[in-house]
């Protein structure tokens, strides 16, 4: 499999991760354990990172293909 789609997949995966943790950071937030709360920030923080690494490798991967549309415009081809 090319690695484009693989980063695109794990950019997929850690973006469930990370909207996962964060409606249990949010739903935690209303109950009365602090540790619990503190437990679903910590996950939310390494998926929201890992997420955020995943972007950047989609980014430089998909380089070419912003440029070629920075300078040809949207929706046009060579």
């Amino acid at each position: 499999m090319k690695k484009i789609f693989v980063i695109d997949w794990i950019l997929v995966f850690v973006f469930v991760l990370s909207a996962f943790s964060g409606i249990g950071l949010h739903i935690a937030g209303h109950g009365n354990s602090h540790e619990v709360w503190h437990n679903w920030a910590v996950f939310h923080v390494l998926t929201s990172f890992l997420f955020f690494v995943a972007a950047i490798f989609h980014i430089t991967t998909h380089w070419g293909w912003y440029k070629g549309t920075i300078k040809n415009g949207l929706g046009k081809k060579k």
